[in-house]
């Protein structure tokens, strides 16, 4: 039985795990499920681990800008 991976049902269920480390995990795992399973892919299209790699940059992205901002948060505090 071929597993079929969509990515557009993998977003949907992101939105659902809080935590973006949690999501980068869940990323992880769904990609490397991908890569060990026979596919063929299409011309024209991104591959399903490649769109799991941009999404997984993003959230680390997300992660940086929000360590900068309390980081910036807290400097403020230490001011006054």
């Amino acid at each position: 039985m071929k597993k079929e991976f969509d990515f557009s049902k993998t977003k949907e269920h992101l939105k659902t795990i809080d935590k973006l480390e949690d999501k980068i995990e869940h990323l992880l795992e769904v990609k490397t499920d991908y890569l060990q399973t026979e596919n063929y892919w299409e011309l024209g299209v991104v591959p399903f681990d490649k769109k799991c790699e941009l999404e997984i940059k993003k959230l680390y992205e997300l992660i940086e800008l929000r360590n900068m901002n309390r980081t910036n948060r807290t400097s403020k505090k230490q001011k006054f």
